[in-house]
C-alpha cells in the first residue's frame, strides 16, 4: 500500500534535486534521458506482455486472440506497467517546474504550496475514472498527490539530509508508516488513498534516516536491480501460473 506513493515521491524529489545540483542541464537532454531510460524499456516489455498473453490464449485456452487496444501500447497493457509512463511524465514535469519556478521562490513557500496542492488533489477524489484511458488515467490521478509532495520535498531534499537529528526523523517516519499501514489493513479503511499516501510519506522520511550498517548496505546493493525486478516480476508469476496449469496444480 505504501510502495507506489513512496516511489512516486522519491522519484519526483530526486528529479527536482538533480536539477538543483545541475541547473545548467538543458531540459531537452533531461527529457531525452528519461524517455530512453524509462519509456523505451516500457514499450519493449509492454509488447512482450501482449505477446505472452496471446501465446497463453493460443496454447492453453484455444480461444481467439484478444483484440489489441493500441492506445494501451502507449500507457501499459498490464496492471503494473502503467507506472512507468506515469513516472516518466511526472519527472519531466517536475524538471520543468524546477527549472522555471522552484528555485526562484523561498523553500517554505514551495513546500507549503506543494503540500497544499497535494491535499486538495487528494480531497478531490478521482474525477477521471470515466475518462478515456481507463485504469491508466485513474491510477495516474490517484498518485498526483504523491507527485506534488515529491516536488516540495525535492526543494528541501539537501536540507533534510543535513539535519542533525535525522535518526529521530527516520524513527518518526517509521512510526507514521506503520500506523498508516495498520489502519489501511483495517475493515473501515475502504482502500483509503489518504492512508496509502501517509504511509508512503512515512516511508520516505524513514529512508532519510542515517542508517548505515551491513544489512542496509546489502539491501541497498539490490537497489540497482529494483527497476528490472519491477518490470519482469509479473512475467515471472504468469510463467509459473502457466507451468502449474500444465501440471494441473493450483497456485492458490
Amino acid at each position: 500500500n505504501f510502495a507506489v506513493p513512496f516511489f512516486t515521491i522519491t522519484a519526483v524529489a530526486l528529479a527536482v534535486d538533480g536539477l538543483r545540483r545541475n541547473r545548467t542541464r538543458p531540459l531537452s537532454a533531461y527529457a531525452r534521458s528519461r524517455l530512453l531510460r524509462i519509456y523505451v524499456p516500457f514499450l519493449f516489455w509492454n509488447l512482450a506482455y501482449i505477446i505472452f498473453r496471446d501465446a497463453k490464449f493460443l496454447l492453453f485456452t484455444h480461444r481467439p486472440l484478444m483484440r489489441i487496444d493500441w492506445p494501451l501500447l502507449l500507457v501499459g497493457d498490464t496492471n503494473h506497467l502503467w507506472f512507468l509512463p506515469f513516472i516518466c511524465l511526472m519527472t519531466i514535469f517536475a524538471a520543468v517546474v524546477a527549472k522555471f519556478w522552484l528555485f526562484r521562490l523561498p523553500a517554505w513557500l514551495v513546500v507549503t504550496v506543494s503540500l497544499g496542492a497535494g491535499v486538495i488533489a487528494l480531497r478531490l477524489g478521482n474525477p477521471v475514472k470515466a475518462v478515456a484511458g481507463g485504469y491508466f488515467m485513474s491510477l495516474s490521478w490517484s498518485m498526483v498527490p504523491a507527485a506534488l509532495v515529491g516536488v516540495g520535498l525535492g526543494r528541501v531534499w539537501q536540507e533534510l539530509l543535513a539535519l542533525p537529528h535525522r535518526s529521530a526523523l527516520g524513527v518518526a517516519g517509521l512510526v507514521v508508516a506503520a500506523l498508516a499501514l495498520a489502519l489501511t489493513l483495517g475493515p473501515a479503511s475502504g482502500h483509503s488513498f489518504a492512508l496509502q499516501h501517509l504511509s508512503g510519506i512515512g516511508a520516505v522520511f524513514f529512508a532519510l534516516g542515517p542508517w548505515h550498517n551491513r544489512l542496509v548496505n546489502v539491501l541497498a546493493s539490490w537497489g540497482q536491480a529494483a527497476y528490472g525486478i519491477y518490470i519482469v516480476h509479473v512475467f515471472w508469476f504468469l510463467s509459473l501460473d502457466l507451468v502449474f496449469r500444465k501440471l494441473h496444480l493450483s497456485l492458490g
